[in-house]
Formats: structure tokens, sequence, C-alpha cells
């Protein structure tokens, strides 16, 4: 205590600082968690109101519509239609049980193609993660069955594992045939095979 000294006045004002930065940082943090977009959706009370939404939802579910453009690469075919997959359930209204507020792809890899002389098709496996609106395991449209922790994001995210089957129409583009968690696209169309 004899040798205690006065910090000089720069050094205080560098600590202030730092601590204002600080404030200013949490505050911030904390109204972007609070935005309407951020906010999860109350879980429903009553039990008609939530097969009404579950209809809904499932009749917004556009899945069967959605194509993507031959690329000439399966993989950047099949990012392009997960991609406007995933797009779709972003568009929906918020308060849809559908809608989700955000997404990304976490793995995608080719699983199947079709043999010589058959339909162009292939399979593909992708992991990706969802953030919706409604909480995962409040709402029957994102079943929490099939998800699990999303990995660097917090509990308001899901992970999803699906199979997808496409198929190259006479438009030249690949259409959606078949999706489910495992043993899509086992028929004679099919030559499994996977990716090195």
């Amino acid at each position: 205590m004899l040798n205690y000294k006065k910090p000089a006045f720069w050094l205080v004002c560098a600590a202030v600082l730092v601590v204002a930065a600080g404030a200013i940082s949490l505050l911030l943090n904390r109204s972007r968690g609070e935005g309407e977009e951020w906010q999860p959706q109350p879980e429903y009370k009553d039990l008609d109101e939530l097969w009404e939404a579950l209809a809904e939802a499932k009749e917004s579910d556009r899945t069967e519509e959605i194509a993507a453009e031959d690329t000439g690469d399966h993989e950047k075919t099949a990012q392009a239609w997960m991609e406007a997959w995933l797009d779709m359930y972003k568009e929906l209204p918020k308060d849809n049980l559908a809608h989700i507020a955000e997404w990304a792809i976490d793995s995608l890899d080719i699983i199947r193609v079709s043999k010589p002389g058959r339909p162009q098709a292939f399979v593909f496996a992708s992991e990706f993660s969802i953030r919706p609106t409604y909480p995962i395991g409040q709402n029957a449209f994102w079943m929490p069955g099939n998800t699990g922790p999303s990995p660097g994001r917090d509990e308001t995210w899901g992970q999803m594992y699906h199979e997808v089957m496409l198929r190259m129409e006479d438009d030249g583009k690949y259409h959606f045939v078949e999706m489910g968690t495992g043993g899509v696209g086992h028929s004679e169309d099919m030559e499994p095979f996977r990716k090195p």
C-alpha cells in the first residue's frame, strides 16, 4: 500500500473506453436477440388450432415443384436444389409452422447415380441446420426426432439429415422424385456407389 501510485490519466481513460465498448456490445447483442424474427412463437394451447396450423404448413410445402438446372455436376446441382428447397420455407409467412428464419447446409454427398442407359438420376445425402420460427420441440412440422444439436449454433437451431432423389425430365432440369432419412433410390434404375 505504501508503494501505491496513482495510475496515469491516459490509462484510466483507456480502461473507461474498454468498459464502455463492452457494455455497448452487450446491449446490442441483447436487443438483436429480442427482435421480432429472433423471438420464438408461443406454443399452441388449443389442439384444434395446432392441427389447423399444421395442415396449413403442409399445404404450403411445394417440394414436388422444385427443380434445379443441370450444372453438369451432380454435387452443384444438388446444392442448387437444396438452396431452393430451404428458401421455400424461409419465404413462408412467419406465422406458418413450416417457416424457418435461417438455414445452413452442413454437408452434402452424392451416394447413388443411375445406371448407364437409364434416365439420368442421382441420390444425395445432406445434413443441414435450420432455425424455425416455432421451437422444434413445440412444432409438429419440424419433428424433434429428426433433429440433433446443430454444431456451433444455439438451442434454437436443429440439425437434420435427408436423402433426396432427383431425376432429369424432358425440360432438361432435375426434378424431385423422393425424399427420406435413408434407403432412398433403391431401384433397378440406380446403382449404389459412394464418393471416394
